[in-house]
């Protein structure tokens, strides 16, 4: 019996795919411990740091993207949809490739931050707008201005979302209608938004940092690319993270027929388009998320639903007490699903307390707490038992029928 794309189990499905997410990253505790050192050294702009932590960074962004994939075939499979290669082909238009997105802006902003790269940069190099583009308030109005060269602040959160917004679906990879076009992919010419050759930010960057200096386009791709050299090794591992996703899209999409025939595809796309599904969805965005009506919850469900399960399978191992070192794996898990930083999901006492601390040490060599294995290396007793609290919170969530969104 056909079955719709909407009317998958998607919540399990998730759940499965955390699950198998979580055993990966026990096996590589050592890559975890590799990536805690590197990101601290980041922001000293060591190329060969760069490039170790990026390769720690993508190979994380394809195990993600692959065991969606495997996760959803065999789901397709049990539910018998025909013929299978088509069925796999929504699999990666709609679960694989959204949820590349999602992993792709949170990866490329969080890089940005760790490196701490300044506000002026973005819109140098990728026509950002940022706060170097104003001039002080006269009269209350601020007024847009090239970017204040001497301005060497790092970028905000607010700008670094906009930075990772450049990561869309037209500049990833374009997806025809299989219906129409065979399910065809465009790749577009250059090596993604934060390439040294993107037309697109050459001129989005032009419009902010040249016009009215009297410099052509030609000009300022030359002064760009210039520029563009000089900020690597950031530029750099910005594109590589870009290239891992697309060529892992492509090579996912290869291996699917191209003269497939859409109307024996047994999914439900015949009368409605297939709604995107996002693993995890880092932000609800539009329709395909709309949240019940009253007071938005504090936790996002993807958090509550990861935490819950990884609490719960360490109980059931352990009757007694979850140890520190389940806590551990714990915390690596969380990591690995994007659920950062700490501080947005402790509550109480222990959210003060880390929020503080983060405070305090945002400009020492000690840094900020931005992980859960950062946490939990702390060995900090009123934040482990915060920590501990939340988890077992989450857990009795998991029975809640709220949550499934019945």
């Amino acid at each position: 019996m056909a079955i719709r794309w909407n009317e998958f189990p998607h919540q399990r499905i998730r759940l499965d795919i955390y699950a198998r997410l979580a055993r990966n990253d026990v096996a590589r505790s050592n890559e975890d411990s590799l990536r805690r050192i590197l990101l601290r050294r980041l922001p000293s702009l060591n190329a060969e740091d760069h490039r170790r932590y990026i390769e720690l960074e993508a190979r994380s962004l394809v195990e993600h993207l692959r065991v969606t994939r495997d996760v959803y075939r065999e789901s397709v499979e049990s539910q018998g949809c025909r013929p299978v290669l088509e069925a796999q082909w929504v699999v990666l238009r709609f679960a694989v490739f959204p949820t590349a997105i999602s992993i792709l802006r949170r990866k490329v902003t969080d890089y940005a931050k760790l490196t701490k790269v300044p506000s002026r940069d973005l819109s140098l190099l990728f026509g950002v707008l940022t706060r170097t583009c104003y001039e002080k308030p006269s009269r209350g109005i601020a007024s847009l201005r090239a970017p204040n060269l001497e301005d060497e602040t790092a970028a905000t959160d607010k700008e670094l979302e906009s930075l990772g917004k450049l990561v869309d679906e037209h500049r990833l990879l374009i997806f025809k209608d299989i219906r129409d076009e065979g399910g065809a992919v465009v790749r577009l010419c250059g090596g993604g938004p934060f390439s040294v050759d993107d037309p697109r930010a050459i001129l989005n960057s032009f419009r902010l940092g040249a016009v009215g200096a009297g410099i052509t386009v030609p000009e300022w791709r030359k002064i760009r690319e210039r520029l563009w050299y000089l900020r690597v090794p950031w530029t750099e591992g910005l594109c590589d993270l870009f290239n891992s996703v697309q060529e892992e899209l492509m090579s996912q999409w290869r291996v699917l027929p191209s003269d497939s025939l859409v109307h024996e595809l047994e999914l439900g796309v015949q009368n409605s388009r297939p709604r995107p599904v996002v693993v995890p969805s880092m932000k609800p965005a539009g329709e395909a998320e709309k949240r019940r009506r009253g007071r938005k919850p504090r936790l996002r469900q993807e958090f509550v639903v990861c935490a819950g399960m990884l609490w719960r399978n360490a109980s059931s191992n352990n009757a007694r007490r979850v140890s520190d070192g389940q806590l551990q794996q714990i915390a690596t898990a969380l990591d690995a699903a994007g659920h950062l930083p700490p501080s947005a999901h402790l509550e109480g006492k222990a959210a003060q307390e880390l929020k503080a601390f983060n405070s305090h040490n945002s400009n020492s060599k000690t840094g900020p707490v931005m992980t859960w294995s950062r946490l939990i290396s702390l060995g900090d007793k009123d934040l482990l038992r915060g920590m501990r609290r939340l988890l077992s919170r989450c857990a009795g969530k998991l029975d809640d029928r709220r949550l499934s969104g019945n």
